[in-house]
């Protein structure tokens, strides 16, 4: 909706949703010496549930914050109140609490456990449920947000800001398709697995099996291809082969009602 451009038009739906982010977000951690009783940080976070349920999630948070710096570079006249700027630097906190020393951010709590009490598990048909781990997903979302914040923020010169340099986000979300050998590979693999028709479809079986397994019949569906075509937009393809991208958007069949 901001990406749209369509102020004036949703100014109301903006404002609402923008309360309910403030509204939504942890403001105070576990009563109590929470670190003793084997809870974890959750001031400055956002969950998956209201306030009351009080366990942060780190994509929920990376996600509900790049949509408060959005809303902060807007004029206060039309947003109205802004959010205290404590409150922007607790989710940042909240992020990097989740950090590993590997550089990956888990979803709810600290990764810190041993992998063999993986062993221990009791279930057969779901694995890695005994620890918390690092995710692709939860790493790139606090990346994008955490170089935001930095752009936004450059000037503000205080410890958390110097720790956000030396995590080397701005680095990481800085690469380009002309310097970043992983974004080639990334941008090669998505033109290898394209669909007749210009889209994309992925199987849930791909979870499982840990591999690429593309929609029964080689399906496309909304979601992957619209994924895929950020990927692209974003590594630069519209500079490349225009064309291609542009052939890709003709699979997006939008529905009379929007």
């Amino acid at each position: 909706m901001l990406a749209a451009d369509m102020d004036d038009e949703i100014r109301s739906t903006l404002i609402k949703g923008y309360s309910f982010l403030r509204k939504s977000q942890f403001t105070e951690n576990p009563p109590g010496d929470y670190i003793k009783m084997f809870r974890d940080l959750s001031k400055g976070g956002w969950g998956f549930s209201d306030k009351d349920q009080g366990w942060s999630v780190s994509d929920c948070t990376s996600e509900s914050l790049e949509c408060c710096l959005i809303f902060e570079s807007m004029p206060s006249e039309f947003i109205g109140e802004k959010m205290d700027m404590e409150r922007l630097y607790d989710a940042v906190n909240m992020l990097l609490y989740l950090q590993s020393k590997n550089g990956g951010i888990a979803i709810w709590e600290a990764a810190r456990g041993k992998k063999w009490l993986e062993w221990l598990s009791p279930i057969e048909f779901v694995e890695d449920t005994i620890l918390e781990h690092e995710y692709l997903e939860c790493t790139g979302s606090a990346i994008v947000v955490l170089a935001r914040f930095m752009k936004q923020f450059s000037k503000a010169q205080n410890k958390r800001s110097r720790k956000l340099y030396n995590k080397g986000c701005l680095v990481a979300a800085g690469k380009t398709y002309h310097s970043s050998e992983p974004i080639r590979r990334a941008v090669q693999f998505l033109l290898k697995i394209q669909n007749v028709e210009g889209g994309w479809g992925e199987s849930y079986l791909s979870c499982p099996n840990k591999k690429y397994i593309p929609l029964e019949g080689n399906k496309s569906n909304m979601v992957n291809t619209g994924q895929a075509l950020m990927v692209l937009i974003l590594s630069g393809q519209m500079e490349r082969d225009p064309l291609l991208v542009s052939s890709c958007c003709e699979s997006l069949n939008q529905f009379a009602d929007g």
